[in-house]
């Protein structure tokens, strides 16, 4: 009984200890098995996020189809301007040609926007004008630019590059939003990179640092019904507790 009794002080003794460090410097701790987990959050982000199936404004982007856009400026080119102009968008389209207009050899490549002659306009990056050799008409296509406005009275996009270099960018801006939390900054514009690092906390203290996972990625939440899960789970109840907290 006094063994137990020890053994109980020592536990919570350990875990306040843990809180009021944590507490102090501000920096959560993260194991490597944390890093992978988290880095599979993070592609399920980008990949989610590209398909549209989430919040594009966390990361300043607006999704919208060709059609959509050249529909908008068509139906109201001064609001259409007041919503989007300026402002980054992710584009789906289909691409009906890739041409060189200017004397400085920019590329441009027309969208198709529904109709036969509805075309969502669009030139590449200077950094991406390599990139028009690898495309052919029909091919269907992602691209992440900004908005200029109209040319011709037609929908025009600016500064365009392609669907993998605004992934490489997002999963970079994802990743520097972990690190700035990790290392103990939790304000609103790292509300992405708070929610993939306690989801992590909340499922390694879960797991023991994901031992009971066959593989460390999102798989592991499949074992989020399993006794050893809640076995875990009434084990660092107070730290698993003081972790969900940081998302209220």
């Amino acid at each position: 009984m006094i063994r137990k009794l020890a053994q109980l002080v020592v536990a919570v003794v350990s875990v306040l200890f843990w809180q009021v460090a944590v507490a102090n410097s501000g920096i959560i701790p993260f194991t490597e098995n944390d890093a992978k987990f988290a880095k599979s959050l993070v592609d399920n982000e980008v990949k989610l996020f590209f398909s549209g199936k989430r919040k594009s404004s966390d990361y300043g982007y607006i999704h919208i189809t060709a059609k959509d856009l050249y529909r908008r400026y068509s139906e109201n080119e001064v609001k259409a301007n007041n919503d989007l102009k300026y402002k980054k968008v992710i584009v789906f389209g289909i691409i009906k040609s890739i041409n060189n207009y200017s004397s400085d050899g920019e590329v441009f490549i027309a969208l198709s926007a529904g109709g036969f002659l509805d075309t969502v306009h669009a030139t590449l990056s200077n950094d991406f004008q390599d990139y028009a050799l690898t495309l052919r008409k029909g091919q269907k296509i992602t691209l992440a630019c900004e908005v200029a406005g109209t040319a011709v009275g037609e929908p025009f996009l600016k500064r365009c590059i392609s669907e993998n270099k605004a992934k490489e960018q997002v999963t970079k801006s994802i990743i520097s939003q972990i690190n700035r939390v990790v290392s103990g900054d939790k304000n609103e514009s790292n509300k992405v990179g708070v929610n993939i690092v306690v989801l992590t906390k909340l499922v390694d203290l879960s797991t023991n640092n994901f031992f009971i996972c066959k593989k460390i990625d999102i798989s592991c939440l499949n074992k989020s019904k399993s006794s050893e899960w809640k076995k875990y789970v009434e084990k660092n109840r107070n730290q698993i507790e003081w972790y969900k907290e940081m998302l209220e």
